[in-house]
């Protein structure tokens, strides 16, 4: 019956978790979907996630979070199929391997299972918010709570039975923490020092020494540690790395540490404070000491406005953990405490039924509030890009907006040149708006161009560039219409040469009445058609579209245009971008006229 009552607990937590994918089958939040894409990268490249994915260019990435990326690469390799629709999956089957590490934490912490089934009960109830990440997502604190969970067990398994496998496997836990979500490890660590300097435990028994000797020791070696530890931060100027202030998070609101979670578990967690405060085992005072260091670090960001090593949001998640364990323990309590003064049958069945109400009302007001969230892909946009992934499989750039260039590598295995701001960001996000909005007259190679630092040097002929657009293009001249249904899918063509060196080096032009051949050493012989009349000069080009020649018979002029070259024909613009007729020429490959 205990078993039945957990995994009936544990599945009304699962619907909540997946309560966002009722009518929505894609992952949703901008951070996902850059994990996915750093897992699909290290399954399909066969490197470390040290690497933005996103654009062509292999800018590196700093990942504090490499071992969910790994993990990711795994799940992946092991779930066929398209990851992209599996990825809120993960989310579920997580919550059910933390519930049940939470179930067997409380337990051994309290003995007690009502206390256990209902710190789970409330654990599942913690619901996200759209600046507040929890269960409803898949993202690196959801495998930091896991590791973080299953640190305290082995902790307490440590403690209660001193055998040496246990610190070689916390240590092994705790590097994969600090691999996959350093947060959580300083969380363990706050917790278990306070647990230490509290004096009410045996460790020193362990070493054979005193308790007094022990705590100096410790307090010395801690001092030690935190000392190179500041200074190897200094050293490599990443100080700044352990400080959050408010609207580290862009879409920051503030959380009551009362009122966010509900009246229930926390009236419950009030009355838990007092069951944990007096235990008999020594590891059952860890959840006081767990809530203690949460809600001191919290009261340090709403009295100075910033943390340490945590960032309030996710320290609001440990809290609102912190708080469930203690709600847990307060509901048993309550039972217990019935069952004491209610010997009745009748009146004691009365008391389930009045104490269970408060819980109905909690999981009620929980589901009544759905999750609200901005969709990166929708089912069209999901369409159009598996579609491009299938008939045009291999390296591609696709030019779309911020938001839904966040899905276009996970889909397709496309590289993009704009991102939005998540916790990888960047590119071109200006040049691709004006790309995807202006009229064809104003779709000129010097915007593509201005894409070449994140996609590197831009040539059509062998890497194909698309356009992915949620409104019809009409600018068939250089715009190839492949996909029609809901958004639309362009190939651009046209612009062989986006950059002035690479269609001018070794080539030539021919004017209406001159010919002129670009040497790659930078020189220019020329000929005017109507006199026969040769030149000489210089060109240069610092990169993009533009070019410069300085012509030997007016050395003090130094004239420059911008090209772009289409199907052979050459139109030249001025430095403001107004069209040049009389240099308007034919590119011809080589020196054809051996000038």
């Amino acid at each position: 019956m205990q078993i039945v009552l957990l995994c009936i607990t544990i599945a009304f937590g699962a619907v909540l978790v997946y309560q966002p994918h009722f009518d929505y089958p894609y992952p949703l939040l901008g951070d996902e979907y850059v994990h996915l894409s750093l897992g699909k990268y290290v399954l399909e490249e066969r490197a470390l996630p040290f690497t933005n994915p996103y654009f062509s260019v292999p800018f590196p990435h700093v990942n504090f979070e490499s071992g969910f990326d790994l993990l990711l690469a795994g799940l992946f390799l092991l779930t066929p199929g398209d990851p992209v629709l599996q990825y809120k999956f993960f989310a579920v089957a997580f919550f059910i391997l933390n519930s049940l590490l939470l179930y067997r934490l409380v337990s051994v912490w309290f003995k007690n299972y009502w206390a256990a089934l209902f710190a789970v009960f409330f654990f599942g109830t913690i619901k996200s918010e759209a600046s507040f990440l929890a269960h409803q997502y898949f993202i690196p604190l959801t495998l930091g709570i896991t590791l973080l969970l299953l640190s305290f067990l082995l902790f307490h398994a440590w403690i209660e039975k001193r055998r040496r496998q246990y610190p070689l496997l916390l240590a092994g836990t705790l590097t994969a923490l600090a691999l996959s979500y350093p947060p959580a490890l300083f969380f363990f660590i706050g917790v278990i020092l306070t647990y230490i300097l509290s004096m009410n435990h045996s460790l020193h028994e362990g070493f054979h020494i005193t308790k007094e000797r022990f705590f100096w020791y410790f307090l010395g070696v801690a001092a030690i540690i935190t000392t190179l530890f500041i200074g190897a931060l200094s050293f490599f100027q990443m100080l700044g790395k352990i400080m959050f202030f408010s609207g580290w998070n862009n879409i920051e609101t503030p959380l009551s540490p009362i009122f966010f979670f509900g009246i229930v578990p926390s009236v419950l967690a009030a009355i838990g404070l007092y069951t944990v405060a007096v235990p008999k085992h020594e590891t059952a005072k860890v959840p006081l000491y767990w809530f203690l260091c949460s809600f001191g670090l919290l009261s340090v960001f709403y009295l100075f406005d910033f943390s340490i090593f945590i960032p309030t949001p996710r320290l609001f998640v440990f809290y609102l953990i912190g708080v469930s364990i203690l709600a847990g323990a307060g509901f048993s309590f309550l039972l217990q405490f019935g069952k004491r003064f209610l010997p009745s049958t009748r009146v004691a069945a009365f008391a389930v039924v009045l104490l269970s109400s408060p819980l109905i009302f909690h999981y009620y007001t929980t589901f009544s509030k759905p999750l609200e969230f901005q969709k990166v892909l929708t089912p069209k946009i999901h369409a159009a890009l598996v579609f491009l992934e299938r008939e045009y499989p291999g390296n591609g750039i696709v030019i779309a907006d911020s938001v839904t260039s966040i899905g276009v590598y996970p889909v397709s295995g496309k590289h993009v040149v704009n991102l939005l701001n998540t916790n990888i960001g960047g590119g071109s996000t200006r040049e691709a708006r004006l790309f995807i909005t202006k009229d064809c007259r104003e779709k000129r190679s010097d915007i593509m161009d201005q894409f070449s630092f994140y996609t590197g040097t831009i040539d059509l002929t062998t890497r194909p560039f698309f356009l992915l657009s949620s409104t019809k293009q009409n600018c068939p001249v250089f715009l190839e219409a492949l996909y029609d249904k809901g958004p639309y899918i362009y190939k651009i063509n046209g612009y062989e040469y986006l950059h002035a060196s690479t269609a001018l080096s070794g080539n030539t032009l021919e004017g209406d009445d001159w010919i002129e051949y670009y040497r790659e050493d930078g020189s220019v012989h020329g000929t005017k058609k109507s006199t026969g009349e040769s030149y000489t000069g210089t060109w240069s080009s610092s990169g993009g579209p533009e070019f410069c020649i300085v012509y030997a018979f007016d050395k003090k002029k130094t004239s420059c245009w911008k090209v772009s070259v289409r199907n052979g024909d050459v139109r030249s613009f001025d430095i403001e971008r107004k069209p040049v007729p009389w240099r308007d020429a034919r590119h011809l490959s080589g020196n054809p006229y051996n000038l």
